[in-house]
């Protein structure tokens, strides 16, 4: 459909992609514990895609990406370890593991 556009409309043939769509708005619309019965069922990769659709969203996301945390014994993980103590969602962890595998190897 070609509308006429005035000089601060975008051209016909540009479309822009918003984050109100119908499914996302009733999806932001059920009850919590709803949306966490849900979440539950969800692997993790599309938890992690759907907790960046909104801000709702990742609230209502949050208490599932990070109600288990591993870290590997390394600096890298200690910097991981340093920067989550240091974020908002510590009151979300239920469990926490440290692997320290470079201990658990045998010399050969």
């Amino acid at each position: 459909m070609n509308c006429p556009r005035t000089s601060n409309q975008e051209p016909s043939n540009v479309f822009i992609m918003s984050i109100d769509t119908p499914e996302l708005t009733h999806l932001e619309t059920l009850p919590t514990e709803i949306f966490h019965a849900v979440v539950d069922h969800l692997p993790v990769w599309e938890i992690k895609d759907l907790s960046r659709a909104s801000k709702r969203l990742r609230q209502a996301c949050l208490s599932t990406l990070f109600r288990h945390v591993k870290f590997e014994f390394s600096q890298a993980g200690i910097e991981g370890l340093n920067d989550l103590l240091k974020s908002n969602v510590c009151g979300y962890i239920t469990s926490f593991t440290y692997e320290i595998t470079e201990l658990l190897k045998t010399a050969t």
